[in-house]
Order: structure tokens, then C-alpha cells, then sequence
């Protein structure tokens, strides 16, 4: 697969602001306001999703087209190549600062929850109860979230016609609100965790996989709807205003009325559409995403999401947690990490791609 131009640097976006959002308390302005703008930790990982959704899916048609199928396998092992390294050395560093030097507090249940990809299931399978230090593996239902796609999209791919898929994923798409909306109502137990489950939080991660087929197997309807884009470059910047602005102010005013219904399915939508639009046409706005200070963040993005969690705890003290020391601490165990562990483990991808 080509290099997508600006990839490394709408990572970079996503990560920065999933790092604002998770430390803006220690930087010391308790504006909400200005936070949900400016530390909109939650649009940065929906940005992650969209990404993911976009780039799997043409990874497995390129794959698809040149040999006539998918091969699960090996998908699976470049998967695990590229996750399970850095996630396991800092699950383990976790488990040491519990067992060995009683640092943290996270019942073993959530450790191992934690380990098998099912954190964002948590409240419905393991109880509603959290560890007093449960933050620091907290994030990782967005991992969870991901290998669980990860289990059902190339399958669906591998086993069901692209016709058929083209034409039942909208339906899809549409019917998470209201699978939101139902489980909200009906299943009190699974409201602590109801946008980061699998069947309720997918719609960016799938609308990101409809764009890749809509971009390959609707060319031309693509190509009319980015011209208009183009010509009428207001549009691309009202969709740019909505999901940084309008969409977080709506959130806060309607708090999870918003979010459950139209808040998560509006912003999948436009996410995925300025997806298309910055890396078909490469909008003078969106410039910035190339350079070399934003691209380098994106390219440390998994390693900088990975350790973050461990120096952006809020409510910890001490002086590890108090801004900038916290975001230089982070920074470095990500270059760290992603020296040390991610690029040599990306080598062997490679070569096992090859």
C-alpha cells in the first residue's frame, strides 16, 4: 500500500489531542469550555478510529485484489506484531508497580481484562466496581475496541461479497444510535461504558471502513463529491468547526442525550468525509500536516498513547503528574519505546510483508 500523504501528521493531531485532553487539568486552566475545545481527547481517538477503519479495509482489498483473497493469518500476525509488544511491556511495568513494589492499586480481574482485549467490556462481564488506580489501564478500551473490530471486519471481508457488504454496512452504520439509545434504556448495567463497547462505539470506526469502499467502488460519485468540496472549501471548514467546536459545545449543553443519539454518528460522518477530502486533495489548510515536528508525533503516536496513561493521571500526586514534566516524561518513554521495542519490531513486519 502507498504512503497516504498527511497520515503521520492527522495522527499527530489525534495524539496532541488526546495528550491536552488527558493532561489539561495539570497545565492549571479549569475553563470546560476551552478544555472540551482544545483537549478534545475524545475526538482524537475517534480521528484514530476512522484512520484504523480506512486503512485496514484498503489493506485488505489491495491484499484481496492482487491474490485473490484475504489471508487471515497472516493479517493477524502482522497485527500482533505491530500491538502486543509495546501494550505488553506496559502492561507488565503495571503489573510490577502492583505485585512487587505495591505502587498502584488495580485489582488482578482488571489487569486481566485487561490482557485479553475486553477493558471496554469491563462493567458487563466483571462487575460494576473499578480499582482506585484502574485510570492507568483504563485507556486501553480503545485497544480492546480495536482487536474486536479486528475480529470481525476482515472476516466479514474474507467470507461475505463486497456487494452485499456495500450494501448492508450503511444499514449498519445508521443502527448504532439507536443500538446506543436501546442498550442506554434498557440495560442500566452497561451505561458506564457505553461509548467504548464494541456494538455501541464502532460508528467511526466503520464509517472510516465505508469511505475506503466507497473511494475504491464509487469513484466517480467520490470524485464529484470532493470537487464540490473543493470549489466550496466553506464546507470542508464548517465540517473542520463542527467536530473541534460545535459538536464538543453540544456535548457539554446536552451532556449524553447528544452523544447517544446523533453527537458520536455526526462526528463519524464528518471525520470520514475530511479523511477523504485532506488526502485526495490536499487542501493549502491541511499543509501543516506535513511537516516534520507534526509528522514525527504521529509517527510515536502508539507509543506516546501507550505511556501517557502512566504521567497523565489528574487526580495523582506528585511531581511526575505536574505540567510540562509529565508531557517530557511521556515523550520520552514514547521515543523510548518506540526506538527500543515498535522500530525494530516494525523491521520484522516488513519483512514478513514481504
Amino acid at each position: 500500500m502507498n504512503r497516504i500523504p498527511y497520515l503521520d501528521g492527522i495522527r499527530g493531531v489525534a495524539i496532541i489531542l488526546v495528550l491536552i485532553g488527558h493532561g489539561f487539568y495539570s497545565i492549571g486552566i479549569s475553563n470546560e469550555l476551552i478544555r472540551i475545545i482544545f483537549g478534545n481527547a475524545h475526538l482524537g481517538v475517534m480521528i484514530f478510529f476512522s484512520l484504523s477503519g480506512y486503512l485496514i479495509t484498503n489493506l485488505l482489498l489491495n491484499e484481496q485484489e492482487k491474490t485473490g483473497t484475504i489471508h487471515l493469518g497472516k493479517f493477524y500476525l502482522r497485527r500482533a506484531i505491530r500491538i502486543f509488544p509495546v501494550f505488553y511491556l506496559y502492561l507488565s511495568i503495571i503489573a510490577v508497580l502492583v505485585f512487587v513494589f505495591r505502587y498502584l492499586e488495580i485489582d488482578i480481574i482488571d489487569l486481566v481484562f485487561a490482557s485479553v482485549y475486553l477493558t471496554n467490556y469491563k462493567n458487563l462481564i466483571g462487575g460494576e466496581s473499578f480499582s482506585p488506580d484502574y485510570w492507568y489501564i483504563g485507556h486501553f478500551w480503545t485497544l480492546s475496541l480495536e482487536e474486536q473490530f479486528y475480529l470481525v471486519w476482515p472476516s466479514l471481508l474474507f467470507f461475505c461479497s463486497l456487494k452485499w457488504l456495500r450494501r448492508i454496512l450503511p444499514i449498519v452504520l445508521f443502527m448504532f444510535p439507536i443500538v446506543r439509545v436501546v442498550s442506554y434504556a434498557l440495560f442500566e448495567d452497561q451505561r458506564g461504558q457505553i461509548g467504548m463497547m464494541l456494538h455501541t462505539m464502532s460508528d467511526a470506526i466503520f464509517w472510516g471502513c465505508y469511505m475506503a469502499l466507497l473511494e475504491r467502488y464509487n469513484k466517480e460519485s467520490v470524485k464529484k463529491v470532493l470537487t464540490v468540496l473543493k470549489e466550496n472549501i466553506y464546507i470542508p471548514i464548517g465540517l473542520l468547526l463542527f467536530i473541534f467546536i460545535l459538536s464538543p459545545v453540544m456535548a457539554m449543553l446536552f451532556k449524553g442525550a447528544y452523544n447517544l443519539s446523533i453527537g458520536f454518528t455526526l462526528e463519524s460522518i464528518s471525520i470520514g468525509i475530511l479523511l477523504l477530502f485532506i488526502i485526495h486533495e490536499k487542501p493549502s489548510f491541511a499543509g501543516f500536516l506535513n511537516g516534520k515536528i507534526i509528522s514525527y508525533i504521529g509517527v510515536l503516536s502508539y507509543s506516546l498513547y501507550i505511556w501517557q496513561q502512566l504521567f497523565l493521571n489528574h487526580s495523582a500526586t506528585g511531581i511526575i503528574y505536574m505540567f510540562p514534566l509529565n508531557i517530557i516524561l511521556a515523550a520520552g518513554a514514547a521515543y523510548i519505546s518506540y526506538t527500543c521495542v515498535e522500530k525494530p519490531i516494525l523491521q520484522l513486519k516488513k519483512k514478513i510483508n514481504s
